[in-house]
Formats: structure tokens, C-alpha cells, sequence
């Protein structure tokens, strides 16, 4: 008997596991073609920065990204038509009509490609929205470049840093300092190879924050010490810290809203292959109360 037992614990984890992965659906997305004003960047150069945001959205783990537009589901298109003639009919083809629908839609706009910056860096200039196709409504919208989201430019800056030196003569040292320090933080940020990258990542994290399931709980005394999620250490960094929060829905007098009460703090520990380690820093007794709880969640904070 124990020996079946032990026989039939690895089935029953994995089996647990399973289910503990499907809870993290991911919302299916495609990124449109990226519009540009015509006479201020290259249409080459907006395709470049279309492929990296679009591979940036595919690899952060967050969506099902579906292709849309462009050459790429041209081809897509294309090889369907092919694959029903007659020269397939005997060979191997693909199942058909059964095509991903995006939940959500990207649309970017290039404003500008900045190259007269203090490094003389190609930084991207976009405005990026995310759409919810089924209402229209607009998630997310944001202006990001290497240097910022939504940020006053590092120009207007300086022009103000220079006007107060007519207004304050004594002040001269001082504004300059100001200004060399702006100029090092911006060449900084230019010259680092995953400054868009991060900046959008930081976009879906604030829009969309990660929401993962908690498994295979280590308890001590009462208490959560740690727990394994999904993921691995492409989409994360040792140093990330999640909250894990308690969901509620609330009668407010526009309707009903969801709350999110923060129950408890935790932080990676270790990587294991497609799977976190995590170590609970903090409300380790209050998590070990909901467990079970299906309205209890980790996300990043």
C-alpha cells in the first residue's frame, strides 16, 4: 500500500500543479502596425522599433501575443490559401479556422526618433496605447522614449535651470551642477541597451501587473514561509519583491468595485528551471489562514 502511495504522489502533484498553472490565463494581444508622421522618422526605421516593442509584449510572459497586420499575417494568410489546394490534400496541413482572437490591442504611434540628444542616440519617441477590443476602452496610454514615460523633455529643463540664472545671479554654480547632472542621467539612460525595453516593461507592469497562483506551500508554527509560482528568471529578477494581496468586491455608490488588501509580503529566492522559489518576508500567519482562498493572489509591487 505505501508503496502505491508513493507510486501515485508524483502523478497527484504534478496533477496539482496543472491545475495551478491554468489559473494564470493569459489575455490574448496583437500589436498593430505602428502609424508615424511621414516626413519625421523613416518607415524603416518605425518597423525597427515596432519588432522590438512587439517582442518585448511576446516575451514578458504577461499575454498570448497574436500576429496582426503587416507581412506577418499576410504570410500567415497566404500559406493558409496554399495548404488547400490540391498539392496538400495528401499531405500535412495545418488545422484550420481555429484562429486566436486578440483581447487586446496595441497601437503605437511614432512621434519622433530624437538623435540631437547630448549623446547623439537614437532615442524613439511613441505614443503607446493598449485597447480593449470588446468595449473599446482605452487600458493604457502612456509617451515613452529611453528617458521616460510621460516625462517633461531634459531640453524644457535646462531652459528653465537658464532662466533662473537671470533671475538669481548667485545661483549660477548651483544651476550648473543641476544641468551636468541632467546631462549624465540622460546619457546614461541613451546609452544603455534595455532603456526602452525597461521602460515598457515598467508600462505593462503599472497597466497590467502580474497575477499569479501560489502553490505548494512551506509551513512552519502556523505560518507560510515560502511557496513556489510559475516563471523563471527571463521575466524575473532575483531582486523582485511581490506583494500578495487579498481581492474584494465592495459596494461603492458608482457600483460595484474590486479592493486589494496587501496581507502579505514576499521575494525570490531561488530559480528552479520554469518554476520560483519564493520566501515570505512578511504576513506568513495571515497567508497561512488563506491558502485555499481563490480571491488570494501574488503580484509585483
Amino acid at each position: 500500500m505505501k508503496k502505491q502511495i508513493k507510486l501515485l504522489l508524483p502523478v497527484l502533484l504534478t496533477c496539482l500543479l496543472h491545475a495551478a498553472l491554468a489559473q494564470n490565463e493569459k489575455k490574448s494581444l496583437a500589436v498593430a502596425p505602428f502609424t508615424f508622421g511621414k516626413g519625421m522618422v523613416a518607415k524603416e526605421e518605425v518597423e525597427g522599433i515596432f519588432h522590438e516593442i512587439n517582442g518585448i509584449f511576446s516575451n514578458c510572459g504577461r499575454f498570448e501575443v497574436v500576429a496582426r497586420g503587416g507581412s506577418w499575417a499576410d504570410q500567415i494568410t497566404h500559406e493558409r490559401e496554399i495548404q488547400k489546394t490540391e498539392h496538400y490534400f495528401d499531405g500535412k496541413t495545418v488545422q484550420q479556422g481555429v484562429a486566436m482572437g486578440a483581447e487586446l490591442l496595441v497601437f503605437g504611434h511614432v512621434i519622433t526618433i530624437d538623435n540631437q540628444n547630448v549623446c547623439r542616440q537614437p532615442n524613439p519617441v511613441v505614443h503607446l496605447s493598449i485597447v480593449d477590443v470588446a468595449t473599446s476602452k482605452v487600458l493604457a496610454s502612456d509617451v515613452i522614449s529611453k528617458t521616460g514615460r510621460n516625462k517633461v523633455p531634459v531640453s524644457d529643463v535646462r531652459s528653465a535651470v537658464d532662466g533662473q540664472i537671470y533671475r538669481d545671479y548667485n545661483s549660477y554654480q548651483r544651476t550648473r551642477q543641476i544641468e551636468t547632472a541632467l546631462k549624465l542621467v540622460e546619457c546614461f539612460q541613451l546609452t544603455d541597451k534595455n532603456a526602452l525595453k525597461n521602460k515598457v516593461t515598467d508600462y505593462i507592469n503599472e497597466y497590467f501587473p502580474v497575477r499569479l497562483t501560489m502553490f505548494n506551500f512551506e509551513v512552519t508554527k502556523d505560518k507560510v514561509k515560502g511557496f513556489l509560482i510559475e516563471g523563471n528568471d527571463t521575466l524575473f529578477k532575483k531582486s523582485t519583491g511581490f506583494d500578495i494581496v487579498e481581492e474584494k468586491e465592495i459596494n461603492a455608490p458608482s457600483g460595484k468595485k474590486m479592493q486589494r488588501i496587501v496581507i502579505a509580503k514576499a521575494k525570490i529566492e531561488e530559480f528552479q528551471g520554469e518554476l520560483i522559489k519564493c520566501k515570505v518576508i512578511s504576513g506568513g500567519d495571515v497567508l497561512f489562514q488563506k491558502q485555499n482562498d481563490k480571491n488570494v493572489f501574488i503580484t509585483t509591487n
